[in-house]
């Protein structure tokens, strides 16, 4: 080959790696200023997701996320211009600064010495939540005028509103912060270890990622926790400091939760409540569809707004709103209870529709606790009864005589069967009550068994486990399981036999229509109510609880009117009110 061509031909190969050397040199030497940039930075950090709608039965909501706005600062980049401060008009913020200080203090004191100033320097370029609720205004100004406010991101937010305010607060529960122990179990059950090693998780966890999240701390909101809140999402916080932009890298996507349907209907349900405010003492009332268990309305006459809780409502020494009283406190159930005690003997062939027992104001001779309630009143006995008649004026000594022919086991074993003794596996917390039963109660003497057969003594129940009796009455004697998210219903029959339930049911129907009955001036008869009162004794020199337990072709109802007296005329009443108002 020619010399001069091969000459020629490394020229030409030369040239333009010239020409990239002399741009390398122009940008890194002569012009680097223009071209030197900050090296972005990354952060990992969770994706919320709203926490699904509260519905009742008709679709109203009564528990949603609403949205709103928060700040984040990146204090590396904030602290460089400190007239921000004023600027942005947050009420402590110089504490709310202080506080994240000390996360990072903490996350430094956790690692060797010689960490330390790497940690330190790294958390101060990692966005830190710095106040919640902004307002929109404020939030906008952040967004489209970020050299103004260095180092601070406004970020979309939600917050659980309750927009019934009170109506059915108990059944819906409320939300309370994350404890440490909640944190980690949340971040466990995120599914995020095959995106992020254990050291980043740890990280994000002692970063505070979760001392923002919201739990549930009562009723609905706590039963269906994880169905409500989804799962959130893990993404990569990414911020180019010189222009202050920020981009997010979703890694695991976050899953919605899904909305819960009660069974409660929200306008009943506030009849309920405005009937029970108009009560002097201390009351409760259960209202349930009696083939289905499903809870029309459950309510007490002290309310609480779940939007505005204060100190006051969570004091254990006051009237405890958040406690919920149909379902979680036991009382003794008193002469409802005669209504097991009937349905033992008849099934258990100590007892018959026209069994005819003679009331002679007392079942012992001068003994005080086996004296029928006329005796007490100073009112002549009621003489020879049947099963209905004895229901219908509420007779004790008819029912001694039958605990004296059945003893314990059948009268225990029966109201086992009928739900008392034991939880309901209702949505709120709940007592299993007290029954007494010959495994535990071994040296039990038949003057006992006289009193647990009118429902007094060592019994005890809850007004929710009442209104399971009432429905198994009225259902043709099937169990149904209590329950206020719709779909959990669940029935167990009791094999009970027919001639059975209609002896009682005679009883039940005479209780209300019947000119001797106990609730006869009670206005239940127009409702085609039947059902059972009680007046049971509380402590010395205390007026009894006044309960009320029936039905109706739609619905199993219990009152129960703390230290109201008698059941007839304080609680009947207030359940015929209720059933006035159901559709």
């Amino acid at each position: 080959m020619d010399r001069r061509r091969v000459v020629l031909f490394v020229v030409l190969l030369l040239l333009p790696l010239g020409g990239l050397e002399a741009r390398l040199a122009w940008i890194q030497v002569l012009n680097r200023d223009a071209y030197a940039t900050a090296p972005r930075r990354h952060s990992l950090e969770l994706a919320g997701t709203p926490r699904a709608r509260i519905v009742d039965r008709a679709g109203r909501v009564m528990a949603r996320d609403e949205l709103g706005f928060e700040i984040w600062v990146v204090l590396d980049e904030f602290e460089r211009r400190p007239e921000t401060k004023p600027e942005l008009g947050l009420p402590g913020l110089d504490e709310q600064i202080e506080k994240i200080y000390g996360r990072i203090e903490r996350l430094m004191n956790a690692r060797p010495e010689r960490e330390r100033w790497r940690i330190f320097q790294r958390e101060r370029q990692t966005p830190y939540l710095l106040a919640k609720s902004l307002p929109r205004g404020l939030a906008m100004r952040i967004e489209t005028d970020r050299g103004r406010f260095p180092g601070c991101q406004a970020r979309e937010t939600l917050r659980r509103v309750y927009p019934l305010g009170p109506v059915g607060a108990l059944v819906v529960g409320t939300l309370g912060r994350a404890t440490r122990e909640e944190a980690e179990r949340l971040l466990r059950d995120g599914g995020f270890e095959e995106f992020a090693d254990e050291d980043a998780l740890q990280l994000l966890l002692r970063r505070g990622a979760f001392d923002e999240e919201m739990v549930g701390r009562s009723g609905v909101e706590r039963f269906c926790q994880d169905r409500l809140r989804g799962r959130p999402g893990l993404l990569v916080h990414e911020r180019d400091p010189q222009t202050g932009l920020a981009s997010w890298i979703d890694i695991v996507p976050p899953r919605p939760g899904d909305d819960v349907e009660l069974t409660l209907d929200a306008e009943f349900q506030k009849d309920v409540e405005d009937i029970l405010a108009t009560v002097p003492t201390r009351a409760t009332a259960v209202v349930m569809e009696p083939s289905t268990g499903e809870i029309r309305a459950l309510a007490t006459n002290v309310p609480f707004d779940p939007n505005r809780i204060t100190p006051a409502d969570l004091d254990l020494r006051g009237p405890q709103p958040l406690l919920s009283r149909a379902t979680a406190e036991r009382h003794q159930v008193g002469s409802i209870f005669k209504i097991v005690t009937a349905i033992a003997a008849l099934e258990g062939g100590r007892a018959s529709r026209d069994r005819v027992i003679e009331c002679r104001g007392s079942f012992l001779a001068n003994a005080n606790h086996t004296r029928c309630w006329t005796v007490r009143r100073q009112l002549p006995p009621h003489g020879p009864l049947t099963l209905a008649g004895a229901l219908e004026r509420s007779c004790n000594c008819y029912f001694y005589q039958l605990g004296h022919d059945l003893g314990l086991e059948p009268i225990s074993t029966w109201a086992e069967r009928l739900g008392f003794g034991r939880k309901m596996d209702i949505e709120l917390p709940e007592t299993a009550g007290q029954l007494p039963r010959p495994s535990t109660h071994a040296r039990w003497t038949p003057t006992q068994t006289y009193g647990l057969a009118i429902g007094q003594g060592d019994l005890m129940a809850s007004p929710a486990q009442v209104a399971r009796l009432m429905a198994a009455v009225a259902n043709g004697g099937v169990l149904v399981r209590p329950h206020l998210v719709r779909g959990r219903g669940l029935n167990e029959p009791l094999g009970i036999s027919k001639q059975t339930l209609d002896a009682v049911r005679e009883g039940l129907h005479a209780v209300v229509h019947a000119e001797h009955g106990t609730a006869h001036a009670s206005g239940l008869a127009k409702f085609g109510a039947s059902g059972k009162t009680s007046s049971a004794q509380t402590r010395e020199g205390e007026e009894s609880h006044a309960w009320f337990g029936g039905y109706t072709d739609k619905a199993a109802i219990v009152v129960l009117v703390e230290h109201g007296g008698a059941g007839g005329a304080a609680a009947a009443p207030v359940a015929a009110r209720i059933l006035e108002r159901m559709k």
